[in-house]
């Protein structure tokens, strides 16, 4: 048994050290120029950084997709708990990159307030890549006795199981886990699996 954690030790720094690759500096550029020539973004940023939650929130109904996802980014950042609900109506936002954004911030909330809103989006949510930030999102607020809610979780696409992958990775960092998170994490660790779902699940086994 030693071995084999000393093993999945190596592995996993193996791993998250040939991830590690250098962005795209000129996309990069090209997005901040975009970004800080528009007045209302800035105005998000602004708020973001003077944590203005209710402010931010306020910009959850804009009729314009972007300003709602930077709001809901905004709030990822501010890590208010009381603003659970209002995040939770973006959940059912028309704009898959809101409902994800959105999903991320009620994670970083770190609150188990969010968790019944993660769990009713991860029923209902039709697009893989934000069911991947929902139940991600749902390990960093899940607790020992509603674990059973993240086993339920079957994934149907590559994205799903990255999401359980890093979900039971960020549970665990919270010392929230059972012998069936390990068994699921040994499963995900196939070979067929992506590189991001064996890579959290190394990490998670790691631990």
């Amino acid at each position: 048994m030693k071995i084999q954690n000393h093993y999945l030790l190596a592995m996993s720094i193996l791993l998250l050290v040939t991830c590690c690759e250098e962005p795209d500096n000129s996309s990069v550029s090209e997005v901040s120029v975009n970004k800080f020539s528009d007045s209302t973004l800035l105005d998000i940023y602004k708020l973001q950084d003077e944590r203005k939650a209710e402010e931010i929130a306020a910009y959850f109904t804009s009729e314009i997709p972007e300003y709602r996802r930077e709001a809901a980014m905004a709030m990822a950042s501010v890590q208010d708990p009381a603003m659970i609900p209002f995040l939770a109506v973006l959940l059912d936002d028309p704009d898959s990159q809101v409902r994800s954004s959105a999903a991320y911030a009620l994670g970083q909330t770190y609150d188990s307030a969010a968790l019944p809103h993660l769990a009713q989006a991860m029923l209902q949510e039709d697009s893989a890549r934000v069911v991947r930030e929902i139940v991600e999102s749902m390990g960093k607020v899940i607790t020992q006795d509603s674990i059973n809610i993240l086993h339920s979780f079957v994934p149907e696409s590559d994205p799903g199981k990255e999401g359980l992958s890093w979900g039971l990775y960020r549970a665990g960092l919270r010392n929230v886990h059972d012998p069936e998170s390990v068994r699921r994490a040994m499963s995900l660790l196939d070979t067929s699996n992506t590189y991001l779902t064996r890579l959290g699940a190394a990490h998670f086994l790691s631990r």
